[in-house]
């Protein structure tokens, strides 16, 4: 084996540059658990690694965890590091690389800390235990030193934005926690790839661990050593010259992870489960198209900002009435997943775990999700993934995906806590709208990709021509760029523009400028003479516009518009001033008989090349 690095366009590579997709499965052994070091049961393992092999995995990822390594402060335990190396002996001997995970305070919904650190002791904010914490990494990776040519990357440690102590520290604090872990790794081994280990909640909450260098404290991002727009001053004298990217490819495919919030990481990851109350959207179970977007969806966002591994997934019900489900559930993301840049793939978990201990006591669901059973066979309905992982291991020339239709806006300020420049951005709330709006989307039939507002946007004639803002608040630079793209050609599609920070700038580009408020009351459009319903407003607000180079498509019952178009420059900006991500959302929660909210003919109507024709909007009535 030959140590691995990335390629140019974010895929693992061997050595020799021959690529690599790491397939292969999260480990625990089924006798313990959890407790594996302690317990210790060698040739259970050692049978599961051979079971590995015989599957056609490549890669095991595993974790180091640390009361029992370090179980009193720079105290190290030799008989759990003797184990660490027969450990990785063992993979090394069988071809399989490993994927060590450092810090696992959080597994399987439970917390497992050294008894030394105290409940008011932060792992993030706590100066002593960052001490500890960045001596353990060099400790770790030390004994890791010797297998670093067969390792698949260093894993920071399991879904750390997950744990309490993300969300209690402030995102500056997690981010220079992050900054010295990383560095404590590199210090030992300074060519060694880093991942996150960390879930969705990068995207669907603010727990610190951020996607991008949206935040207090974090330089504006470059692009190849061109500023991008900081917000809401002009870069230049006209916005459309200073800083535009002369090739989309480029700006879409980033050797390593460009996210100044984890600084260190060089590969981020997802993990995602098709649960319905660990999404943000209202959703169903396996068989739901909504459910089975949700996963390629996240790590569609996570690639726009560097190299992602889908390092967790699978289907929680792994039981054979669950079969059917299951397989079509995988039949959906995987593909997906590797359509929307996933460079490896790693199932949750490897076998079931009867173990009668701490946490599969307390979260039962935890001991039955296992890819094969006690007998080492594939469960009934996860047959697919073996097939689907045979073929990206020997896809070694890559993946052709198709280029995007549609790119979602992903705006400058996603992050809202300690981020005194965002406009209003909460992330929970811009991740509902964007998940709604990739899957009707895509149920439409086209294909989704992110524009990021931090960087500049490219250009129509290099690949971005048609851009959905769902209902996010972009500041003055956000909208002067958008302006500056819609100028070139580019086609905007605007839900519900902040009516409290529109100003100049808004009015350029929508062509409307403010007339008065009015209260926020249910309505109806036609934009393809086929009705639906709109309830929700950005901040609450129904606007009165005077039109200003816009034309009216549709208005309401009051004679207010509603629908805006506008040419500029050699493009077009579609404009409505309700929240329409966000009535689909209240209309899946709370479904009302005989009201249809917009679905995905309502995006092909107002993307088509062709305007909609003028029509009226009625009042709608309470409810």
């Amino acid at each position: 084996m030959s140590l691995i690095k990335l390629d140019a366009d974010s895929y693992l590579t061997d050595g020799h540059g021959a690529r690599f997709i790491p397939v292969g499965a999260n480990y625990w052994p089924a006798s313990c658990g959890v407790e594996m070091w302690q317990a210790w049961p060698e040739n259970e393992i050692f049978a599961d690694l051979d079971l590995m092999v015989s599957l056609g995995f490549n890669t095991v990822r595993f974790f180091v965890r640390w009361p029992d390594f370090e179980p009193r402060p720079g105290e190290y335990e030799a008989t759990m590091l003797s184990r660490l190396l027969r450990l990785l002996d063992a993979c090394v001997a069988r071809g399989l690389r490993p994927q060590p995970s450092l810090f696992v305070g959080w597994m399987s919904g439970g917390i497992f800390w050294p008894s030394w650190k105290t409940d008011t002791q932060n792992l993030f904010a706590d100066p002593d235990i960052i001490e500890r914490a960045a001596a353990y990494a060099r400790t770790i990776t030390t004994h890791l030193k010797p297998f670093a040519a067969h390792l698949c990357g260093v894993d920071l440690g399991n879904e750390l934005d997950a744990l309490p102590d993300s969300s209690a520290a402030t995102p500056a604090q997690v981010r220079e926690w992050c900054r010295r872990m990383t560095g404590a790794i590199r210090d030992v081994l300074p060519d060694a790839l880093i991942l996150s280990g960390c879930d969705h909640q990068q995207i669907i909450a603010d727990t610190g661990w951020r996607l991008g260098d949206s935040g207090a404290g974090v330089p504006p991002a470059t692009w190849h050593g061109l500023p991008a727009h900081d917000s809401g001053v002009a870069r230049a004298s006209s916005p459309c010259a200073a800083g535009v990217p002369p090739a989309s490819a480029e700006w879409q495919r980033d050797a390593r992870a460009t996210t100044a919030a984890q600084p260190g990481i060089d590969v981020l990851t997802m993990h995602g489960y098709p649960v319905p109350t660990w999404h943000p959207v209202p959703c169903g179970g396996l068989s739901d198209p909504l459910t089975q977007s949700l996963l390629p969806f996240y790590v569609k966002c996570a690639r726009a900002f560097g190299p992602v591994m889908l390092q967790e997934f699978g289907t929680i019900l792994t039981s054979s009435a669950a079969a059917p489900h299951a397989d079509a559930y995988l039949r959906a993301i995987l593909p997906a997943c590797q359509d929307a840049g996933a460079n490896g793939y790693l199932w949750w978990c490897f076998k079931d775990i009867p173990a009668r201990v701490h946490p599969y006591l307390k979260n039962h669901f935890e001991s039955q999700l296992g890819l094969v059973d006690a007998e080492g066979r594939v469960k009934a309905g996860l047959e697919y993934f073996m097939e689907f992982a045979r073929a990206a291991r020997f896809a070694v020339a890559g993946f052709a995906s198709e280029a995007p239709t549609v790119h979602l806006y992903w705006p400058r300020h996603y992050y809202l806590r300690d981020n005194p420049q965002n406009p209003g951005n909460d992330a929970r709330e811009v991740s509902r709208r964007l998940i709604i709006a990739n899957h009707l989307l895509q149920t439409a039939g086209f294909r989704t990709g992110i524009a990021r507002g931090d960087r500049p946007i490219p250009t129509p004639a290099e690949g971005v021509r048609r851009i959905v803002v769902a209902g996010s608040f972009p500041t003055l630079g956000e909208i002067e760029s958008l302006r500056c793209w819609v100028e070139q050609g580019g086609h905007l599609l605007w839900h519900g523009p902040d009516p409290l920070n529109w100003a100049a700038e808004t009015t350029r580009l929508t062509g409307a400028m403010i007339a008065d408020y009015h209260a926020a009351v249910p309505t109806t459009v036609s934009p393809d003479h086929a009705v639906y319903h709109l309830e929700c407003y950005p901040r609450g607000l129904r606007l009165a516009v005077a039109l200003c180079g816009a034309r009216q498509s549709c208005a309401d019952a009051d004679g207010l518009p509603m629908i805006l178009e506008r040419r500029l420059g050699k493009g077009r900006v579609t404009t409505v001033l309700a929240d329409v991500e966000g009535s689909i959302l209240l209309h899946r929660q709370a479904p009302a008989t005989g009201w249809q909210p917009p679905g995905s003919n309502w995006y092909l109507s107002l993307l088509a090349d062709t305007p909609p024709h003028p029509a009226v909007l009625q009042p709608a009535g309470n409810r």
